[in-house]
């Protein structure tokens, strides 16, 4: 930890374009200049690994799959799907079948833009 005494020279200069709004730059002796011809002269990442839009799709609906499968069979006891279907069948509007229609609505979503990038 820096001892306040030791910054005592930058904290004016904070302090007085904090007052003033005049200084548009404090003077670091060219580091920052220093510091961005480095990064510059850095080589790029040899590994970088970059997805296909499908890999993509992949990723994102294996994981909404897992979610899922963890919301239906840990929810209320297992029978989030029959609660659901039974209330769908009663026209009784309920959060069971308001889940259920928002899980279907992005499987068909999920589906089409699958159907669409081949």
């Amino acid at each position: 930890m820096t001892n306040r005494n030791d910054d005592s020279t930058l904290d004016a200069l904070l302090r007085a374009d904090a007052i003033n709004f005049q200084h548009d730059y404090i003077d670091n002796n060219g580091f920052s200049d220093r510091v961005m011809a480095s990064v510059a002269l850095l080589p790029s990442p040899a590994n970088v690994t970059v997805l296909t839009a499908k890999q993509r799709l992949i990723i994102i609906a294996s994981a909404t799959l897992l979610a899922v499968i963890i919301a239906i069979t840990t929810g209320a006891g297992g029978s989030f799907l029959i609660d659901a279907t039974m209330d769908l069948a009663t026209k009784t509007i309920t959060p069971a079948v308001i889940g259920l229609g928002v899980l279907m609505i992005a499987a068909c979503a999920m589906a089409l833009s699958a159907a669409r990038s081949e």
